[in-house]
């Protein structure tokens, strides 16, 4: 194994017990976009490299809000951004 996808694995590993958690937790459970139950974390700009665990950019989306975030990218993003900063502001 390549030490590439090794280090991948990790982090893989790191997003689904500590970064999805988290995540969840700070959300409450709930979408952050229409207030459902949410269940998927989407990634405002990827989930490439270190962006995979980067909590400042990750919102938390029910099934429905993440399908139309994922095909709708540039114009959910800054209402997305404006959500995490709020979040941050409090």
């Amino acid at each position: 194994m390549t030490p590439k996808r090794q280090r991948r694995q990790w982090q893989e590993l790191e997003y689904r017990t500590k970064t999805v958690p988290f995540v969840r937790e700070r959300a409450n459970g709930l979408c952050q976009e229409c207030t459902a139950q949410g269940c998927e974390c989407h990634h405002i700009y990827g989930r490439d490299g270190e962006r995979l665990n980067d909590t400042a950019y990750i919102i938390y989306l029910c099934h429905a809000c993440h399908e139309y975030a994922q095909a709708n990218l540039r114009a959910t993003r800054p209402k997305h951004l404006e959500i995490l900063q709020k979040e941050k502001d409090q």
